[in-house]
């Protein structure tokens, strides 16, 4: 009866830690079934292994041992190894998330265990009760207790919340940086226990005294650099939410004092229209009061605001441009296929700002009698952000640099006309350059067209 009841509770405080941690990080909405019943589930499903591991253990480890405690602990720990292999596969199943998600909890899950028991045979030596070599004696259950409620409290604290905020909120694309820094640290925290066992017997109290302190700092470390690594992942993606939102907030800013300038403009030039209209009235000439009415009307028909696309940041930035663009007499034809993309909103006004005010600029020194017009093409290409902005252009200025490709050529190869140069290319060219993306820009002589085309990989991280 005691050996059924100490690998039974063994199993228990060595498996259902771990199940909890591989379940505590994701959110309600990751689980094929409500939250509260899955852990009801796995609760019911790690008593129930646990009964059944001891009858396993007693069967099994025969096989693997002629003598009795050998084979206990061998078959134990095959037998828990496909205990775990089973518990990992019933998580990929249950939880959907995307599979670096779930990778990143494994992790975290490997590290508890690893670090459980490597405790565990540390402090083995210090306990004078209980029989050598068993899966689960007494004094290793004792030790299992113990370093679940030291551990697993720590483990909780310090990373299952950032953790849980850090899968809520940060997009799968975005987590290939914290998945190779924590492959890395857990990986190497294994080997390392791996090499201290083969190289140290354990089993005398002086190693393990020597190695105690060390181990358990080695402990206290990993999980900081855990905690350290979602919390400062979490605080970069929020100050970069915040940047996002105070860059649209300036942007409609400008535009709402543009709007009211335009505002303040037309009851001047309204003061002007009525003046004329009355004079025009007075001296009995109707008709051309009424062509004048009619050039009025069609003048100060705005066309309504139009959504360009379903990015925010994209859809502002383009109403924007496009007003100033129309209050110059150049109209814009705009297509833009554009949702949720990882740019930030800081990055995507100085793409189109930079290449919008040069287009602007270059139409509004064309001759009167030259046509005015911008075209505006944005989308996602293979896991790319495109933008292609072109204008007629009567001057470009050289530098003398090579030809780039497919006749587009590098921002190098440009210099500006402006008194005291400009950086406008060179900003497009840099921030593409920060996404893994280029810039090249195209320059038609036959029909005095200029094309900039700007291209960012909407996941850098990749390359």
């Amino acid at each position: 009866m005691s050996f059924f009841f100490r690998n039974a509770a063994g199993m228990l405080l060595q498996l259902y830690p771990c199940i909890l941690l591989t379940l505590l990080p994701f959110p309600h909405e990751s689980f094929r079934f409500p939250k509260k019943s899955v852990f009801i589930g796995a609760t019911v499903y790690a008593l129930l292994l646990s009964l059944a591991f001891p009858a396993a253990l007693a069967g099994a480890a025969p096989l693997f041992s002629a003598d009795l405690p050998e084979g206990v602990s061998l078959a134990g720990n095959v037998l828990f190894m496909l205990s775990g292999l089973v518990s990992f596969l019933g998580f990929l199943w249950i939880v959907r998330d995307a599979a670096i998600k779930k990778l990143l909890v494994f992790l975290l899950v490997v590290f508890y265990a690893a670090a459980q028991y490597w405790l565990v045979n540390l402090f083995l030596p210090f306990l004078p009760f209980g029989q050598e070599g068993e899966a689960y004696s007494l004094r290793g259950l004792v030790l299992y207790a113990a370093t679940a409620a030291f551990l697993l409290p720590i483990v909780i604290l310090t990373a299952a919340r950032p953790v849980h905020d850090f899968l809520r909120e940060v997009e799968p694309d975005g987590m290939h940086r914290e998945l190779r820094i924590e492959m890395l640290v857990t990986v190497a925290f294994v080997l390392l226990m791996v090499y201290s066992a083969s190289v140290q017997d354990f089993k005398d109290p002086e190693d393990s005294l020597v190695f105690c302190p060390l181990f358990l700092f080695l402990i206290l470390s990993q999980c900081m650099i855990y905690w350290l690594l979602f919390r400062e992942t979490l605080l970069r993606k929020r100050d970069s939410e915040m940047q996002r939102t105070m860059e649209i907030h300036r942007v409609q800013s400008e535009k709402i004092a543009h709007e009211v300038e335009n505002a303040n403009r037309m009851r001047h030039d309204m003061r002007h229209h009525l003046n004329v209209l009355y004079a025009t009235l007075g001296q009995g000439e109707t008709e051309k009061a009424k062509e004048y009415l009619e050039t009025l009307i069609y003048a100060s028909s705005d066309p309504e605001e139009k959504t360009y696309c379903r990015n925010f940041t994209v859809n502002t930035l383009l109403q924007y441009y496009a007003g100033l663009a129309r209050d110059k007499g150049i109209p814009c034809e705009i297509q833009a296929e554009c949702g949720d993309v990882t740019v930030s909103a800081a990055d995507l006004t100085v793409i189109f700002g930079n290449a919008m005010e040069n287009s602007i600029q270059a139409c509004a020194a064309l001759p009167e009698e030259e046509r005015r017009w911008i075209s505006v093409r944005v989308g996602v290409m293979h896991s790319s952000l495109v933008v292609e902005i072109r204008n007629p252009c009567h001057t470009v200025y050289l530098s003398g640099k090579a030809q780039g490709k497919h006749g587009f050529l590098p921002a190098e190869s440009f210099r500006s006309g402006r008194k005291g140069g400009g950086f406008g290319l060179r900003s497009l060219k840099y921030t593409a350059e920060k996404y893994g993306g280029d810039a090249g820009f195209c320059f038609d002589d036959a029909e005095k067209v200029f094309t900039a085309r700007i291209r960012l990989n909407l996941h850098p991280e990749l390359l």
